[in-house]
């Protein structure tokens, strides 16, 4: 006896159900890109359908319409039937999608008339209606499917994306149904898209504006303008990612930018860099090198006015003197009073006041293999690790996101900034900068005190 036998009752409309029902066992053996949320596998048609149909029993209250929830559901259990002829086609696979409608409209044809004719009418009816998306049932539907597998990325690792080298604009795209009708749900997706980018698994897309601080973003008092600050708002609302690069440490930048809420901030000249929240570049010294270059310091100067950005999780700043309450509360944000005696924090930047260039370039050859750079608004001289800078920082952070150099607009005033001008998409030099760094721009805007970044932006959109 033949499977055939198994499926002839005698009764032609059973019969038909019944070889129906036997043909879309091939579900099973239809296997999407998905991976399951163990890793063990990827995942297949009947597992998908089965998951988003339970998931629309579930997320209704979310729904900006009114939703009928058992048509939905029999939209998810049906809306990849046709896969068992047309084979899956990855979301994000623009090249598959090809003749994508064609073939599935095809493999609708030969799979439905198997059925009695009012019952493939009506499967046929549903799929159709979700594949338009038109309805509030469908939109629903389609927010199940396209949630269910986002679930599965963000708990595999970026398993999909990262395989497939996705950016974050596929997937907005993507995901653009459920941005309009479960707003609440899209912003948890919005959410876990920052995180997947910050931990290089979804590649960002999105065009990147770095300011420098002093000199640059913030005026001369230490504040940011109310008009730039609304034209640096502006232009996050517009879709661009609003970083920082600068010589202060984090916890110091804050103090300063909190109202722009900055997706980058690359701080201590490029030997931190955290984005979307999560560091991607910590490059420092060891507390017992912290404590040697202050001790080698005090051995060859004297006594002297030090600063140190720690490595910490906080990434403090500390310091040894009191400098003028006017000039405290202006120019040196959060900070942290110490004597540096037996100080053994980690540090990303350690700073040194000498008035002798004489005596900081003795210090700088007792301190062999690291960069020692001075700052041309005073005494200060800055002691990183070797190598690092404000543009070896952005190429790492490039590289991280997945974006092009060609993607960032660098913003600087001063000497640090003009590698950044160089190598970035654009560079701006403000109306304020040293002659050299204007050299290095592609263009000069207004100075820090007159809205020079406003202006510039506003001319953006």
């Amino acid at each position: 006896m033949g499977i055939g036998d198994f499926l002839s009752s005698g009764n032609v409309r059973l019969d038909q159900q019944l070889k129906f029902t036997a043909e879309i066992d091939k579900m099973t053996a239809i296997i999407r890109r998905t991976m399951l949320i163990d890793k063990s596998r990827r995942e297949n048609d009947a597992e998908h359908s089965w998951h988003i149909a339970t998931m629309a029993m579930l997320f209704e209250e979310y729904a900006s319409e009114p939703v009928n929830v058992p048509r939905a559901v029999e939209m998810c259990v049906v809306h990849d039937l046709i896969e068992i002829y047309a084979g899956d086609t990855f979301a994000y696979d623009v090249q598959a999608n090809i003749g994508k409608a064609d073939r599935e409209k095809e493999a609708a044809d030969k799979l439905f008339k198997l059925l009695p004719e009012e019952q493939g009418v009506m499967i046929r009816s549903l799929w159709e209606e979700f594949d338009a998306m038109e309805t509030p049932d469908s939109k629903y539907a389609a927010c199940m499917d396209r949630l269910q597998p986002f679930l599965h990325n963000t708990l595999t690792e970026g398993f999909t994306w990262v395989e497939s080298g996705t950016n974050r604009a596929v997937v907005e795209k993507r995901m653009a149904v459920i941005k309009e009708f479960m707003p609440e749900v899209y912003k948890w997706i919005e959410e876990n898209m920052r995180r997947a980018i910050a931990k290089g698994w979804l590649k960002e897309s999105r065009k990147i504006l770095l300011f420098d601080l002093d000199g640059t973003l913030l005026r001369s008092d230490k504040t940011i303008s109310d008009k730039t600050l609304k034209a640096v708002l502006k232009a996050k609302e517009n879709g661009y990612l609003i970083g920082v690069s600068t010589s202060r440490s984090e916890n110091n930048s804050l103090s300063f930018i909190d109202s722009i809420s900055p997706d980058i901030i690359i701080s201590s000249g490029g030997a931190m860099v955290n984005a979307y929240g999560s560091k991607i570049v910590l490059e420092g010294f060891t507390g017992d090198e912290t404590a040697d270059i202050i001790a080698k310091a005090r051995e060859v100067i004297g006594d002297l006015n030090i600063t140190v950005d720690t490595a910490e999780e906080d990434a403090e700043f500390y310091r040894n003197f009191i400098p003028p309450q006017d000039e405290l509360e202006k120019s040196w944000g959060v900070s942290i009073e110490t004597d540096f005696k037996d100080f053994r924090k980690p540090s990303l930047k350690i700073c040194f006041e000498i008035d002798s260039e004489e005596e900081a370039e003795k210090l700088h050859k007792e301190l062999g293999d690291c960069d020692f750079i001075h700052f041309t608004d005073g005494d200060w001289y800055k002691v990183t690790k070797a190598g690092i800078t404000k543009e070896t920082a952005i190429e790492k952070l490039a590289a991280h996101l997945g974006v092009g150099l060609d993607m960032i607009t660098s913003f600087g005033d001063d000497l640090a900034d003009i590698g950044s001008l160089k190598m970035c998409g654009t560079g701006v030099a403000m109306g304020n900068a040293l002659p050299e760094v204007k050299e290095a721009a592609d263009i000069t805007i207004g100075s820090n005190d007159e809205d020079g970044i406003a202006e510039y932006l506003e001319s953006l959109y």
